[in-house]
């Protein structure tokens, strides 16, 4: 009984290393990512007779991850670093961003609000989309320093 006791014991108090998302997790893939590839999978799951979006991704730049973290909170220049955003405009009060996004004859308009958290190992910002055609979706992007010069970043959101 003793045994049996400590067993799960040890068994319980054993974290579980994290599951590593799939384009870090095959070997082939994260090569592509490595070689500076954006890799994005969205799929739709059913979560107690409700669907969910989930939206997983991740890339690499070669830039140092505080200079990453701090170019991902200028969110004014969003419109210029990206052909399908229009007119964007951050309300730092709110922390929200208004933006229009247009591709293949669509577009749209959106507020999405950001909290950026800094952190020595892995610096996240969040975001929730508070107005728009996907008015809940949310997510992180957090940011992995994979050297001195490049950093991993990695997004998750549902909706």
């Amino acid at each position: 009984m003793y045994l049996l006791g400590l067993g799960l014991l040890v068994f319980f108090s054993v974290e579980a290393e994290p599951q590593k998302p799939f384009w870090k997790a095959k070997e082939k893939v994260y090569e592509r990512v490595q070689n500076r590839e954006i890799i994005l999978t969205v799929k739709s799951e059913d979560l107690a007779g409700q669907q969910r979006l989930v939206v997983v991704g991740g890339g690499q730049v070669e830039a140092p991850q505080d200079f990453v973290f701090q170019s991902l909170q200028d969110y004014e220049r969003l419109s210029r670093l990206s052909d399908f955003v229009r007119d964007s405009k951050f309300d730092a009060a709110t922390k929200i961003l208004t933006f229009k996004v247009s591709a293949f004859g669509y577009g749209s308009s959106m507020a999405t609000r950001f909290e950026a958290v800094p952190s020595q190992t892995k610096p996240i910002i969040k975001f929730v989309v508070v107005e728009g055609p996907v008015t809940g979706f949310q997510g992180t992007f957090s940011l992995d320093k994979i050297s001195q010069t490049k950093t991993e970043i990695a997004m998750d959101a549902e909706y």
